[in-house]
């Protein structure tokens, strides 16, 4: 209710600030470029468009921003060290109405434990605190900027099982998470090329099936290396175990030895004491 800060991530566009860490005051660098696409939004330009005009640009992405001031935060949906502008992006940015200077509580809530989607909950239900910090767009601008985008379809989670490689395959060209279609024979493709004219165009499209038979074969080629590896393992081991036994073999010998070695030098001695033997 007091406004402050709770979140261990500032949205783009904010640092937190030296003084208070509960306090977010404007960056000077991508502060620069939330105002920009509002500009934009209002001029009508679509969130494809702008997308687009920032790639053509080089507007550094909230990724490449994040990684130059040296964030910790490491969950980035690309996986080279340069990406592009995606559509989601801007259009998250644009709706985003703490960028009037709001700290905004409770917005959404998280569906299904343990997966991170999370949905809309109800306006009347939100903690909103104004004037929590730096404004970087005016309520005017942030309303008028709403009237540009699509109205924002809210989709429940449905847990699947079907879909166990969902976020984990990446465009080999320009390194973003590939979309995944919907539809009886599902495939993975590109978006990128649709945002940026500086992607390469590339048709990269693969089914789901091959990927799935490629995991499959990996893992059943990861498998026969475990199984080999156990075998090695206890060969070693029963290697190991056969040469304990004949150390310890030899151990028994040699300590024999050394018990009738100095038996012998006690009976040396005692015919040097009785004077039956010289020294």
């Amino acid at each position: 209710e007091k406004g402050d800060w709770v979140c261990g991530f500032t949205p783009f566009g904010y640092i937190k600030d030296p003084a208070n860490i509960n306090h977010l005051i404007a960056d000077p660098v991508s502060s620069k470029t939330v105002q920009y696409i509002f500009r934009m939004a209002l001029d009508g330009i679509g969130s494809l468009e702008i997308t687009k005009r920032l790639n053509a640009e080089g507007v550094p992405t909230p990724m490449l921003h994040k990684l130059n001031i040296g964030t910790c935060q490491r969950f980035m949906t690309c996986i080279n060290e340069d990406n592009y502008w995606m559509q989601n992006t801007v259009a998250k940015i644009i709706r985003d109405e703490r960028y009037t200077g709001k700290n905004i509580y409770g917005r959404r809530t998280r569906d299904v434990i343990g997966d991170p989607h999370t949905l809309l909950t109800a306006r009347d239900t939100w903690v909103v605190v104004p004037e929590s910090h730096d404004t970087l767009i005016s309520q005017e601008v942030y309303d008028r900027a709403q009237e540009t985008m699509r109205a924002l379809r809210e989709h429940k989670c449905v847990p699947r099982n079907d879909r166990p490689l969902r976020g984990k395959i990446y465009c080999g060209v320009c390194g973003h998470v590939m979309t995944r279609s919907n539809g009886k024979n599902a495939f993975y493709y590109c978006k990128t090329p649709k945002m940026s004219d500086a992607c390469p165009d590339h048709d990269n499209a693969v089914p789901e099936d091959d990927l799935m038979d490629a995991v499959l074969s990996a893992i059943r080629t990861y498998a026969l290396c475990a199984v080999e590896l156990d075998r090695l393992i206890n060969a070693q081991s029963d290697h190991a175990k056969t040469d304990k036994k004949a150390v310890l073999k030899r151990l028994s010998a040699a300590q024999l030895k050394k018990e009738q070695a100095a038996k012998r030098t006690q009976s040396l001695y005692e015919s040097l004491v009785e004077g039956s033997i010289s020294r």
